[in-house]
């Protein structure tokens, strides 16, 4: 069966309407209804895809092949690779992750070891538990709205993506083994941001996630290009920003609040980060506020 697949990129598509995430990985959740196919329907584009039907779900193209889809696997799309709807369908619900090309390559190019040659054209692998927990977090901190932290949307971005590759890649052991590792990295990423304004160590930190303590800076420090003491600071600063911007705390208040030792500490880390002093920041932020930017 031949299928002719329309090539479109998020440039000149909208495909990013009633989504959970932004624009580097876009999570939703739609019901098809009336008639949903047509020629340009079956479609190509540099974003990579994932799409895990409710029910299973017939006339799903991939390549040149038409296959039914079924409840409880998700189905994984290659950048550029074919595929869509082949029938109209009504009333099927299904899920659909679309990564952006710079974004999943970025976090794949991260895994010790791995390549994207170690990925199929098309593949698909069973919905774990797993997944389901890390997506459902993930919508929930994107209802936060203005109180969302960017820091753990990106690490529960990359662990979801992380846990799908790991289905589709051949079982090798040493394989897994660097994904679990990373895996667990981009957990540590996530605790440390929510727990920031804590007097963290890397020896506490190390061993609430039952790792060596060397062995955790050696491993941290490879797969995010920074110590761990170098990420908390960043998220301390992260939560800084956003209070400076949409709280009215006192500066000193911030400060404590974001886990900074001083006032003047906290001044000096914010300006050599953010470029500008804590006051000056507020400052600017108010004035696009009130300018409409």
């Amino acid at each position: 069966m031949n299928f002719k697949a329309n090539d479109y990129t998020s440039a000149n598509q909208s495909i990013y309407k009633y989504h959970y995430g932004d624009t580097n990985f876009l999570l939703s959740i739609q019901t098809l209804s009336g008639k949903v196919y047509n020629e340009a329907y079956v479609h190509s584009h540099e974003e990579y895809q994932f799409m895990a039907p409710m029910v299973d779900f017939p006339g799903i193209v991939r390549g040149e092949e038409e296959i039914c889809a079924k409840a409880g696997r998700v189905y994984f799309f290659n950048s550029f690779c074919p595929h869509g709807i082949a029938r109209d369908v009504v009333g099927m619900t299904y899920t659909r992750l679309i990564i952006k090309k710079d974004f999943f390559e970025k976090v794949t190019a991260s895994i010790p070891g791995f390549s994207l040659k170690n990925l199929p054209r098309f593949g698909d692998t069973k919905s774990t538990e797993e997944v389901k927990f890390y997506v459902s977090m993930y919508k929930k901190e994107c209802r936060r709205d203005d109180k969302r932290s960017h820091l753990i949307l990106e690490a529960l971005a990359t662990t979801i993506v992380i846990e799908l590759i790991r289905g589709l890649v051949d079982p090798n052991k040493e394989m897994q083994n660097k994904l679990n590792t990373y895996i667990k990295i981009e957990d540590i990423c996530r605790y440390i941001t929510e727990n920031s304004s804590k007097d963290l160590t890397v020896g506490e930190i190390a061993s609430k996630f039952a790792i060596s303590k060397y062995h955790f800076i050696r491993s941290f420090s490879k797969a995010k290009g920074q110590t761990p003491m170098a990420f908390l600071a960043m998220a301390r600063i992260a939560r800084a920003r956003n209070l400076l911007e949409y709280q009215t705390y006192s500066i000193s208040e911030i400060s404590n609040i974001c886990g900074f030792s001083s006032l003047d500490y906290f001044s000096k880390a914010f300006k050599k980060n953010v470029g500008t002093s804590p006051s000056k920041y507020r400052e600017v932020c108010k004035n696009n506020r009130i300018n409409g930017k």
